[in-house]
């Protein structure tokens, strides 16, 4: 034989009241923004060895902010299938949007 103990917490609480149109008597509504991360004003646009030694950039910008972390920067949305190969060269995850871009 099983018993079955109950408890004031295994009871579903009442229902907020109606009005008489049968509309729920509050409603909230929730509205947010995201914004991407931007570039820092203090990075540094950082470049790849060339030939010969020579610096030679990347395919699109790539930036180390004063942290130390490496970002690619991008302008447009279309830009983002090159950053993500980019960044796994440059061994990065961030890729943020370059300052002044509309995206």
């Amino acid at each position: 034989m099983r018993w079955l103990i109950r408890t004031k917490l295994d009871i579903a609480p009442p229902l907020p009241d109606v009005d008489a149109m049968g509309q729920p008597a509050h409603e909230v509504e929730y509205r947010w923004q995201v914004h991407a991360p931007e570039l820092s004003h203090k990075a540094i646009q950082v470049y790849k060895q060339g030939t010969k030694g020579r610096k030679a950039p990347y395919d699109l910008p790539v930036y180390k902010e004063p942290d130390g972390r490496r970002v690619v920067a991008v302008r447009s949305p279309n830009q983002l299938h090159d950053a993500r190969g980019v960044a796994e060269e440059v061994r990065t995850g961030a890729i943020i949007v370059a300052n002044g871009a509309k995206v």
